[in-house]
């Protein structure tokens, strides 16, 4: 989880899907730092680390919170820890979102 940060739950507008993120105070009057989780698929399973993948780059990461992830599956991925299994189709939205987001920041 996120030690010393406050955790919410948000709703996603478009599909009314709830999460959970962690928030911690805010900086000036528009910024706040905010815990990322990535999704990422897991390529290998090796007792309880993983071999996951994104974008080329492979990482070995534990799953000791995700002990029924199996290969194929994708895991979202913070500091280190597969943290929850989520659906496919869902990673794959997140995951077109935050190539949105970097695109955005290459315009500038």
């Amino acid at each position: 989880m996120c030690p010393s940060f406050t955790v919410e739950t948000v709703k996603n507008r478009s599909t009314g899907q709830e999460s959970r993120v962690c928030i911690k105070g805010e900086f000036g009057l528009k910024y706040r730092a905010v815990c990322l989780a990535i999704p990422v698929k897991v390529v290998s399973i090796d007792g309880d680390e993983a071999e996951t993948e994104i974008g080329g780059v492979r990482r070995r990461v534990s799953i000791a919170f995700t002990p029924e992830a199996k290969v194929g599956d994708y895991v979202l991925l913070h500091t280190g820890y597969a943290i929850t299994v989520v659906d496919e189709a869902e990673a794959e939205e997140t995951l077109k979102l935050l190539e949105e987001i970097a695109s955005l920041s290459e315009v500038h």
